[in-house]
């Protein structure tokens, strides 16, 4: 009987620690896993916010070009505007409406300004 017990307390006290590395792995793999989720989430996050940032100075970029481009064409319509009264041509603009005004004739002219081939609206 006693190498009976013996035996029996030998293969409990084997299943009560094979039955521990099986929790404490478990519990390892768990924590594993969820930090690997953590940095991936947070190596995604940081990915797209750089990327968002790059976008964000190349539409500041394109911005300031074209802040740069409407003043120069403004200056250049200003010009011919300029020239064309020294001919006797007067030229408004106001909004979508341009008028033209030719003071030697008395004859006035009106049209809308066209995006894309259509009537701006």
């Amino acid at each position: 009987m006693n190498l009976s017990l013996i035996q029996t307390i030998s293969a409990l006290s084997g299943l009560v620690t094979t039955g521990t590395l099986i929790v404490i792995a478990a519990i390892g793999s768990f924590y594993i896993i969820r930090n690997g989720v953590r940095k991936t989430t947070s190596d995604a996050q940081q990915d797209a916010i750089v990327a968002l940032q790059a976008q964000v100075s190349a539409l500041r970029n394109n911005v300031e070009d074209m802040t740069k481009e409407n003043a120069r064409l403004e200056q250049v319509v200003q010009t011919i505007c300029s020239a064309l009264k020294t001919r006797g041509m007067i030229i408004t603009v106001q909004g979508e409406l341009i008028t033209i005004e030719d003071v030697k004739t008395g004859r006035t002219t009106a049209t809308r300004i066209h995006e894309n081939g259509k009537d701006a609206r």
